[in-house]
């Protein structure tokens, strides 16, 4: 709610820089220094967009692809399974939404590997790509050229929208609270006693 007040308050040509900074104070609540992994992968995969738009020939930008991906997927793979290993002793809690922006990172880079489209320039709008926090638990990951401009571009407010997004909303509500949270009792009452039913049932 703060969000949109503020987004609809500011001057227009600001607009997504309200969203920009709403994205990082969301991923702060769940600890300042999981920011340091969001901003790690930005900085990677935004270098590496303008590095294949530099780069003249199919090896460079294999070459170029290659370490990025290999950086990344190295990062998430090692802070998914890190605890398998009895040598390895560190305490880290897996950072918010770093598989989901990691994935839609590393599509940004295959995109412009491949020529989709141009490498993004500004680095803060690029960031607002990467983080804007409410695509984290709606799926799918975003490519870049079907988001970018929607975060980017200045809008009115529109209250037929508006209406429609509380629909929407309390639609939802009405699933999880009054179907899903209700089936999960019966659900919930299965799995914990799996043993005790066949298949069938």
């Amino acid at each position: 709610i703060l969000t949109l007040f503020a987004y609809f308050t500011v001057p227009k040509r600001h607009q997504w820089i309200v969203l920009l900074i709403a994205s990082y104070i969301f991923y702060a609540f769940s600890g300042i220094k999981h920011i340091v992994f969001l901003l790690f992968v930005t900085i990677v995969t935004f270098a590496a967009g303008i590095f294949l738009g530099q780069a003249k020939e199919k090896k460079q930008k294999k070459r170029i692809l290659r370490i990025t991906l290999f950086v990344l997927f190295g990062m998430l793979l090692f802070l998914k399974y890190y605890n398998f290993f009895d040598f390895i002793k560190i305490n880290l809690i897996l950072p918010l939404g770093i598989s989901f922006y990691i994935f839609q990172s590393v599509g940004y880079v295959i995109d412009v590997y491949r020529g989709k489209y141009a490498p993004e320039k500004n680095i803060f709008k690029y960031a607002l790509f990467v983080s804007f926090f409410p695509q984290i638990i709606q799926g799918p990951i975003s490519r870049y050229d079907q988001l970018a401009n929607q975060l980017c571009d200045t809008h009115d407010l529109d209250f037929d929208q508006m209406k429609y997004g509380i629909q929407l909303m309390l639609w939802g509500y009405f699933k999880k609270l009054i179907i899903a949270d209700r089936a999960a009792v019966l659900v919930n009452n299965v799995f914990d006693n799996y043993a005790n039913y066949a298949g069938s049932i």
